[in-house]
């Protein structure tokens, strides 16, 4: 549960208010900003739509205000001003699309106390399923934009496929480390937002490249007057992740100009998993577990698994790993016949019956059972990541003759933050004998390792460790915005039909500046300390020795004082702390920095045509847009290198690419206020590319719509789409990442019901024929490598849908609205990157390792183990997704007890009935159906209910997801229980409640997010 405490004052403010007329098939999201309004002017007739976007939703005002509000309401009234609905570029004089638009409610989404975009998105709409906060993902530091970015993904087609846009323009890339590619949302200003149109349908003919699912065009205030102050804190009701946001806005507005000036700031605070202890496995010993599901595999019925596959505990346990000799210390429960041991104070270990020296405070775990007295590092891990986050906005207009007016936008953001993603883990192997050195410092012969616990047994130990001071990454990025143009209309042509044609010209600029650090345990001094490692004269350890045998005869070159490392002390294994000297030895500091440019000139002309159809006049829109992107990200040696042990590599990445664009729109009124046809319209569209790393190409849509009656809309559109390879996709420098070894087929899996091994035939030949012994093969971390591809094509797409709305004519006691369309679209020669383990299960179930993904990975030669893993993107083949939303909208005002009640509901769902892909590479074809698995869940609702009096209203709010889960049938194993592993996320509705009260200028919100807990 999370309580919410908002206030605002707004101080001679004027309301803009615009007469919308209803939104054609999609107005139930924006209707519903009229039922739930938040004023008294929610009660208007029914056929006209009004929109506040004042800065408070209601506010009381001198009476000289009032009257001059009323005086503005006349005149509006009497000439509707017109406007551009996202999905066209057509002006239009009524708010009205044949395109499928929902229009998130931005009022409703503060008033319970939400302060990130994602969120107002989430209780919105019922489409989006973007990733909301990398920096939650606390241990992803591999991704696509880097930590502490957002990104928007619509229909489940990835971030890539969804177009971003602020006031109409492109919203450019911002992160940092590799090649981003993704606006951040992140780095919106979320107090200037008066409203969101969310466009759900490619639309590539009307806004280019990148708009295959859809498009998110944010509308941010203009035209402001007065000074308003906004805060709002958030409190956790079990404490931690809490938040808070503080802003103002400002603005005066004359004869021939205006302004408008924004800033906010807003802090988020961790949550860890010990703040939330009962989400999680906590056992009577107080450990934290992740808690895991089974199912069994005859039965169908859940058994809960507490603490398996829980990583992180420092609880060790020797095995005989596949190279002989080597004793290993991994982290899991008993394997085999050996015992597991658990660093505790107590007596000697005792295995094979033999004490062992250096190793005085731990002991066998009698009871064998997993992780009972290990050092807990997953209860530490970040649920939610710190954030802080300033952003600044300036728009302004002035009209510098009668058909011409100049204007500009701004903005700054600057976000900062960490992203623990848990304490660095390292496994290396420790000598079991190192060298004796004499009094002259001659070899006398070899000794046990003083510093191996198991050094008399003469055998090297694998040992697993957490260090701490590492894994926290620290990151900082800003983005400058700027925008300018001209626009007014073309009377000053002198030509009577282009009179009212008109017309925007603009140029543009953003920059984005990331930089990241972090602590890592440098890798080539930790080898110089395990690997140089000797004894002294005096029993002390050593290392450092000169393994080339070069010396430095001038003396130039230092010398480097090696530290000797010991792995096995107690207070690194219990506390993971290594000793001050041994900190200053190998803990090093890797950074990279990175900036992002995007430079854009448009520009688009709009009106009508000098001929018309039978219906009434043609419209048409037409333009141009130039576009180049460059990047550059710039590491250091010690991530180009990947000199951090245990950590992720990373080449320098730099590029830029241009393009052209031409489009055109038209809009014929075919049949108007005829018998059975009300509105008969027919738009298309059409847009031209010249991209310098393509061929040219050419996307175009066709739309219509047909009302037999007024309140009765049916319409149908298709079209294509096209995706650019983008800069990361094209230019990104080689960068790893890491897989767990049981993605290689050849790892020895658990047996299943029956007790043989689950992998085909095909994949232990495959095995065998690699010279591996499948039933005897335990595989380490594998190493993935991405790269970006100059011969990418550019991915083409096709989509249509069909829908229909009704707005019920007959009662003028209140307002209802219903809406449906059903949709689907085809992506095709889809870019993406396979993924390392679908990479080798791809290679191991071909007959005779004869698939052609066999050649993107590399064994070695003695140990077999997978040592590298291409995943160099490439156009893979097709995605398909199709579903159904559903929209609706009522209110109702009435009298009761003498006072004036307005009670209003609204709702949008989706559901999905497809969401597939089909890789095809050569001869190889990957069919996977992700419908149902995390993220793609079949429903998704959102709703509100809302009861208004004067200055109260209550407002409650749920959003629904339907359960998901892995995909239990083609990744998951039946062990030798009788159950499989599975992982489930059930069905969850989250309930929202908020209450405010108006007062005079001021507002007071208080509202509670997860009400049931």
């Amino acid at each position: 549960m999370c309580i919410a405490m908002q206030g605002g004052t707004v101080m001679t403010a004027t309301s803009l208010q615009k007469l919308l007329p209803k939104l054609l098939g999609s107005s139930a999201v924006l209707l519903a900003a009229v039922a739930l309004g938040h004023s008294s002017a929610a009660q208007a007739d029914p056929e006209i739509a009004e929109i506040q976007v004042a800065p408070t939703a209601a506010q009381t005002q001198a009476s000289s205000a009032e009257d001059e509000a009323k005086k503005k309401e006349e005149e509006a009234k009497e000439e509707i001003e017109e406007v551009v609905v996202t999905g066209s570029r057509i002006r239009k004089s009524e708010f009205s699309s044949i395109s499928p638009i929902q229009v998130v409610n931005v009022d409703q989404a503060r008033d319970l106390g939400i302060v990130s975009f994602d969120d107002i998105l989430a209780v919105g709409s019922s489409v989006t399923s973007g990733v909301q906060f990398d920096t939650n993902i606390a241990n992803n530091f591999v991704t696509t934009n880097g930590p502490g970015t957002s990104t928007i993904s619509l229909r489940g087609l990835g971030a890539d496929r969804t177009l971003v846009l602020i006031n109409g323009r492109r919203f450019a890339p911002s992160g940092v480390g590799g090649a981003p590619s993704n606006p951040d949302t992140n780095l919106i200003p979320t107090l200037m937002i008066e409203r969101v149109e969310v466009l759900l349908d490619g639309a590539g003919s009307v806004y280019g490249s990148d708009a295959v699912a859809g498009v998110v065009n944010v509308i941010l205030k203009k035209d402001f007057e007065g000074l308003m102050v906004d805060g709002i804190t958030n409190i956790t009701e079990h404490g931690g992740g809490f938040n808070a946001r503080t802003g103002m806005i400002f603005g005066a507005q004359g004869e021939k100009g205006g302004f408008t000036f924004a800033g906010e700031y807003f802090r988020q605070k961790e949550l860890r998993v010990f703040d939330r202890p009962r989400i999680f496995t906590s056992r009577d010993d107080g450990a934290i577990c992740h808690r895991d599901l089974e199912i069994n595999a005859e039965t169908g019925k859940l058994a809960e698994d507490t603490c398996a596959g829980t990583i992180g505990s420092i609880a060790v346990l020797p095995i005989f790993t596949p190279a002989p000799g080597i004793i290993s210390f991994g982290g899991g429960g008993p394997f085999g016949t050996f015992p597991a041991v658990r660093y505790k104070e107590g007596d000697l270990l005792n295995l094979f019956g033999l004490p062992v020296p250096n190793f005085a405070f731990a002991l066998v775990d009698e009871d064998q059972a997993p992780f009972r007295h290990g050092v807990n590092n997953f209860r530490e891990e970040q649920l939610i990541a710190p954030l802080e986050r300033f952003t600044t906005y300036f728009n302004g207009h002035y009209r510098l003759a009668d058909h011409v007016e100049v204007y500009a936008e701004a903005g700054y953001s600057n976000l900062r933050g960490s992203n623990d993603g848990g304490k660095q883990q390292i496994f290396p192997t420790i000598p079991g004998l190192v060298e004796q050195l004499d009094e002259n410092g001659d070899v006398a012969g070899l000794v046990p390792n003083p510093l191996n616990p198991f050094g008399q047994l003469g055998l090297p130990v694998t040992v697993v460790a957490f260090i701490n001071d590492t894994g926290n990454l620290r990151f900082e990025r800003e983005q400058y915005r700027l925008f300018g143009g001209l626009r007014g209309d073309l009377g000053f042509l002198g030509v009577d039909w282009l009179e009212d044609w008109e017309y925007d010209l603009s140029a543009g600029y953003t920059r984005s500046l990331g930089v990241t650090a972090t602590n890592v345990v440098l890798e080539d001094r930790l080898s110089l300390s395990l690997n140089t490692l000797q004894v002294d004269a005096d029993g002390n350890p050593v290392c450092g020795r000169d393994l080339t045998g070069f010396t430095d005869f001038f003396g130039f070159l230092d010398d480097i004082e090696c530290v000797p490392v010991n792995l096995f002390t107690k207070d690194l294994l219990v506390n993971r702390n290594l000793s001050p000297e041994e900190r200053a030895w190998l803990i090093g500091q890797t950074s990279t920095r990175t900036s992002i440019g995007e430079s854009l000139i448009s520009g688009y002309v709009t009106g009508d045509l000098p001929i018309e159809a039978p219906g009434g006049p043609i419209s048409a829109a037409f333009g141009f847009e130039w576009r180049e992107d460059s990047f550059l990200s710039d590491g250091d040696s010690v991530r180009e290198k990947g000199n951090g042990a245990g950590f992720f590599s990373e080449a320098d990445s730099r590029g830029s690419v241009t393009q052209w664009e031409i489009y055109g729109e038209v809009s014929l009124p075919l049949i108007k206020d005829k018998l059975l046809v009300h509105d008969l319209t027919l738009e298309a569209a059409g847009r031209y590319v010249d991209n310098e790393f393509f061929s040219s190409t050419a996307v175009w849509s066709v739309r219509l719509g047909y009302s037999p009656v007024s309140w009765l809309t049916i319409k149908g559109n298709a079209g294509s789409s096209f995706r650019s390879p983008n800069l990361n996709f094209l230019f990104l420098g080689e960068q790893s990442g890491f897989l767990g070894g049981a993605a290689d087929p050849c790892d020895t899996p658990p047996p299943d019901a029956n007790g043989e091994d689950p992998r085909s035939q095909t994949v232990i030949d495959n095995c065998i024929a690699q010279g591996i012994d499948p039933f005897n093969f335990n595989s380490p971390g594998i190493e993935v490598f991405s790269t970006g591809s100059p011969d990418l094509k550019p991915e083409r797409s096709f989509s249509w849908s069909v829908g229909g709305s009704v707005a019920q004519p007959w009662f003028q006691s209140f307002n209802l609205q219903l809406a449906a369309t059903y949709w689907e679209i085809e992506v095709k020669n889809g870019i993406a990157r396979p993924g390392g383990g679908t990479i080798l299960a791809a290679c191991h179930d071909s007959i005779n390792l004869s698939s052609v993904f066999c050649t993107r990975f590399e064994r070695d030669p003695i140990t077999h183990f997978v040592t590298r893993v291409n995943n160099t993107p490439f156009n893979l083949g097709r995605e398909n997704v199709r579903g159904l939303d559903l929209t609706a909208a009522f209110d109702k005002g009435f009298k009761l007890f003498g006072r004036d009640f307005t009670v209003g509901a609204n709702g949008a769902a989706t559901r999905i009935f497809e969401e597939s892909s089909r890789t095809v590479v050569e001869t190889d074809v990957i069919e996977q159906d992700n419908l149902g698995d995390f993220g793609s869940p079949k429903w998704r609702f959102t709703g509100s209910a809302t009861i208004s009096t004067g200055p109260v209203q209550i407002l409650w709010n749920v959003s629904f997801r339907s359960k998901t889960f892995s995909d239990a049938e083609d990744r998951a194993r039946v062990l030798a229980d009788g159950n499989f592993d599975d992982d489930i996320e059930e069905a969850r509705a989250i309930h929202r409640l908020s209450v405010s009260y108006d007062w005079e200028t001021w507002r007071f919100t208080f509202s509670v997010r997860n009400v049931f807990d």
